[in-house]
């Protein structure tokens, strides 16, 4: 059982204009302006290379006949089914019996009964919901045995049930697509447009290499942008998050750019579909900012402050009540408040109202019937908590030496297991390897 003095109900604090003042003497670290850069550019967009790019219809031929396997749309199949599982472990009985009520499911399909509502009915597969839909599949998305079955369907058809490694399917085909292969009359722009995408690409990349070299061989930003055809851009002071970017990818962009000390150049820095170089002009560091600016912050995190510690001192005040006068329950009464219970827990397992909070965990198996009440006040997860000794539940003894006789059993295997490699490790070592003459000949 225990008390939680929880932080967030303490709604009566407030604080004054002299209290947020001195706290935010006391912790005007905590309250600055994010650091900034501003920096100049170099952009290589593949779209700004468009006029210098043409695709003939000979290389989309070319590509087509190079890559025939993307073109080709194989045989589809939509259907439903309805699965009865079983598992790998499954008896011969339990085998049957699946395979039973199957065949039965099969027979109701095959007689004209809906097979969308027997599969919400009695399918155990996800699809169940759905009336056993799977919707369009090729040959080789499906497990072999099923995969055969459906294909060798007629649109139509029910098929008898066959076994899979998830159990019986009664399988249902609704239609059926023929395998066929796009022309290249019909797929040509499209290939036009992979091919072109990529060269773009490309070109804005080698001319954001271009650029690179320059600059490694003395040129200045200005220049390698003369040389490339680029002009050089400046942003505004921004943050590391991208904030004061105008740009598309502002996050990434900025994620780059604070890699990089003043003045540094980098390297070409891909962004989104375009290449960049980049160049910090300028650092700003955070500075401290004045209490009008971040107010709200200030009273918010005192606010936070306070009620912490009152949750704390009111779980202090409790806990010495308790001291040998009082019991949870009567403490709960006169301060109106709830006595809340856990399930009972294990060493190892994360409460479900407290979470996995080894400390308070340990406190509570500290406790007994003769010391029911821990004497610390303990922090958690929704504040601060006053525990007490509910209940303690022994194993079974005839479960527990049974448990133990187990762990016996598997460290004795592991043991002798490892005492046997060891022997033949030894033997290896001591041993000698002889080819009687002829014997490989």
């Amino acid at each position: 059982d225990y008390l939680l003095f929880d932080p967030a109900v303490y709604t009566d604090i407030e604080a004054d204009n002299e209290t947020i003042a001195s706290y935010y003497e006391l912790n005007k670290k905590n309250y600055t302006s994010p650091a900034g850069i501003k920096v100049q550019y170099l952009k290589y967009a593949p779209e700004d290379f468009k006029d210098q790019l043409d695709i003939p219809d000979d290389r989309c031929q070319a590509y087509y006949d190079e890559n025939q396997s993307e073109f080709k749309t194989p045989e589809k199949i939509e259907a439903s089914h309805i699965l009865i599982k079983v598992t790998d472990k499954a008896s011969e009985d339990e085998v049957k019996q699946a395979e039973k009520r199957a065949r039965d499911l099969y027979n109701k399909a095959a007689n004209g009964e809906d097979f969308a509502e027997l599969a919400k009915k009695f399918s155990e597969g996800p699809s169940k919901d759905n009336g056993g839909y799977l919707g369009y599949f090729t040959k080789q998305d499906m497990v072999k045995p099923f995969a055969e079955k459906a294909f060798s369907m007629n649109a139509g058809d029910v098929g008898e049930p066959v076994r899979t490694r998830f159990g019986w399917h009664v399988i249902k085909v609704a239609s059926r697509q023929k395998a066929a292969t796009t022309s290249f009359e019909m797929a040509k722009e499209d290939i036009r447009k992979r091919l072109q995408r990529d060269e773009l690409k490309n070109l804005a990349y080698d001319k954001a290499a271009e650029a690179s070299d320059a600059i490694i061989d003395g040129d200045d930003f200005e220049q390698a942008g003369l040389l490339t055809g680029a002009n050089v851009l400046e942003s505004g002071i921004f943050d590391a998050q991208g904030k004061g970017l105008e740009m598309k990818n502002s996050r990434v962009f900025a994620k780059v750019a604070f890699t990089l000390s003043s003045q540094e150049v980098s390297d070409v820095k891909e962004v989104g579909d375009d290449y960049f170089i980049i160049k910090v002009v300028e650092r700003r560091e955070p500075e401290i900012l004045a209490l009008d600016k971040v107010r709200s912050r200030v009273e918010k995190d005192l606010l936070e402050k306070l009620r912490d510690e009152k949750a704390e001192k009111e779980a202090g005040d409790a806990l010495a009540v308790l001291d040998g006068k009082k019991s949870l329950k009567d403490l709960a009464l006169e301060r109106g408040m709830a006595v809340l219970s856990t399930k009972p827990f294990t060493r190892d397992e994360q409460l479900p109202e407290l979470g996995r909070n080894q400390d308070i965990i340990e406190a509570a198996f500290s406790l007994t019937m003769e010391k029911p009440v821990y004497d610390k006040v303990l922090k958690g997860p929704a504040g601060y908590y006053v525990i007490a000794f509910r209940e303690k539940i022994v194993p079974d003894q005839d479960e527990t030496a049974k448990a133990l006789a187990e762990v016996k059993t598997n460290l004795l295997k592991t043991k002798k297991g490892q005492v046997m490699a060891s022997w033949i490790q030894e033997l290896k070592k001591k041993g000698t390897i002889e080819i009687k003459p002829g014997f490989l000949d």
